[in-house]
């Protein structure tokens, strides 16, 4: 995201040597998974804001909200977040993949599926994430059920770039996914879509969204063929519920990338300093 951010450098997460540099900005969705990394405990020497964090299970002190007093700015991306991080309302923004969202989809045909699986043995080594993921149907299991309803069965990781997704979900009818992003693509695209819950943050943004009715537990496949049906019946209002999403969360996050920039240019005469820009993925390396 370094085009929303002039003069900006990419470093990575665990770097701490903050006072390199004029302002620091932090985000990435995992990085305050379920407690602030070490670094940002400390008192941090210059300037910084915070863009487009989430959480996923309740943090168990303050760190966060007395981070949050310290910064320059400090947005999340969903009211879970603000929960899990015991933060107010007016950190409230959206996940930064909505700064430059997908384009609606403008085909999709009713018997193509998108299928993107996340291993779950990834997370459930994790007791909170064991906890919350409960028992498991096998990937083999729901890729020959949802086999039997759909004539065209793509099957992706989601891990390529944004204009290799758009071409990949061209002319998809509907997604199953159990990643976030496979979410995030079905709702920037208007594709009818079914959510694994294997995080929280997937129930987040489907419920916010109006579609918590179609996210369903890695054991529920028994709900798959009426769900299925029942999105059929109901894809106007689906796509028309994603859409409104789609566009509350670009105008909120570019209004707060908007804000990042006015504070910004508060603390740095222009190109007297770059900046940090420092974003996540979940092996915790840069992505921009």
């Amino acid at each position: 995201m370094t085009h929303h951010f002039k003069n900006a450098v990419c470093i990575n997460t665990d770097n701490n040597r903050f006072q390199d540099f004029g302002f620091v900005i932090c985000g990435g969705g995992g990085l305050f998974i379920r407690d602030v990394l070490p670094h940002w405990k400390t008192k941090i020497s210059v300037p910084f804001g915070i863009i487009g964090l989430g959480a996923e299970f309740e943090h168990p002190n303050t760190c966060a909200r007395d981070l949050a007093n310290q910064a320059k700015f400090f947005f999340v991306r969903d009211r879970h977040s603000l929960n899990c991080m015991h933060l107010s309302q007016r950190c409230l923004s959206y996940d930064i993949t909505f700064s430059k969202p997908l384009s609606q989809s403008s085909e999709k045909k009713n018997d193509s599926l998108l299928f993107v699986w996340k291993n779950p043995d990834e997370l459930i080594a994790f007791e909170d994430f064991y906890e919350y993921i409960g028992s498991v149907t096998e990937k083999e299991i729901w890729r020959n059920e949802l086999q039997t309803h759909f004539s065209v069965f793509r099957e992706y990781s989601f891990s390529g770039d944004r204009c290799y997704i758009g071409e990949l979900t061209e002319g998809v009818g509907f997604i199953v996914s159990a990643r976030y992003h496979g979410i995030v693509a079905a709702i920037q695209r208007g594709i009818p879509c079914i959510g694994f819950d294997l995080c929280p943050k997937i129930r987040s943004i489907m419920r916010e969204c109006g579609i918590e009715d179609f996210c369903i537990k890695l054991n529920e496949i028994g709900k798959i063929r009426p769900l299925l049906k029942r999105a059929q019946q109901h894809k106007k209002n689906i796509v028309s519920l994603q859409q409104g999403y789609s566009e509350r969360a670009t105008a909120s996050i570019l209004k707060s990338i908007d804000t990042a920039n006015q504070v910004i240019s508060q603390h740095l005469e222009a190109g007297e300093w770059p900046i940090s820009c420092n974003f996540d993925s979940y092996q915790r390396c840069v992505v921009i």
